[in-house]
């Protein structure tokens, strides 16, 4: 009979011990796959949030230079308006006359001073040597009362955005004796215009 309960109670510890090897056997392999693609999910999502942040770092890079450029592309305008092209070069005359007209001066006359000059041909230490820019003079000769009004012209015309250099500057007395004569001598200059 005690061998019978031996027998008995080998049959299920050996079933159940069995059961429990199998089962050890089998959650080992479930858990090593299980960790294995957590491992792997793992590393794929470091890798892509690495990615990410170089992704953020250029965004920040390219909205940088989007805001340069448009930085210099203003600037480029405001460069061309004052250089302005050959066939633009007229409206100085009509600025510098609003210019000087504004501080209370009449305008006499403006003409062309010395005449057109091309960079190749520039002696002047105001002439500008490059390719492409021409330089003009020009003679504005006005009228005023007051002393403060020359320097308000000069002035306006330093602030202008038109690039203009004061060659020479001649002032004296009006014919009534009550004001000043005054003539600049200046000095602006254009681009060429690009061939088509």
């Amino acid at each position: 009979v005690a061998k019978l309960n031996k027998e008995n109670y080998m049959y299920p510890a050996a079933m159940v011990a069995g059961a429990v090897l199998v089962s050890i056997f089998i959650g080992f392999f479930i858990i090593k796959t299980q960790y294995n693609t957590g491992v792997k999910l793992s590393s794929d999502i470091k890798s892509k949030e690495e990615n990410l942040q170089k992704l953020e770092t250029k965004l920040t890079k390219l909205q940088e230079l989007k805001s340069k450029e448009v930085e210099l592309i203003q600037k480029k305008d405001r460069v061309l308006a004052a250089l302005p092209q050959d066939q633009d070069v007229s409206r100085l005359f009509v600025e510098v006359e609003k210019m000087i007209s504004d501080t209370g001066a009449f305008v006499e006359s403006a003409k062309e001073g010395s005449g057109v000059q091309t960079a190749s041909s520039a002696t002047s230490a105001t002439n500008v040597n490059m390719p492409g820019i021409k330089n003009y003079s020009y003679d504005i000769n006005f009228t005023t009362s007051t002393y403060e009004s020359i320097k308000n012209s000069l002035d306006n015309m330093e602030k202008a955005l038109r690039l203009v250099n004061l060659d020479s500057f001649k002032i004296g007395a009006d014919a009534s004796g009550n004001g000043f004569k005054v003539t600049f001598g200046m000095k602006t200059y254009s681009r060429e215009e690009a061939s088509k």
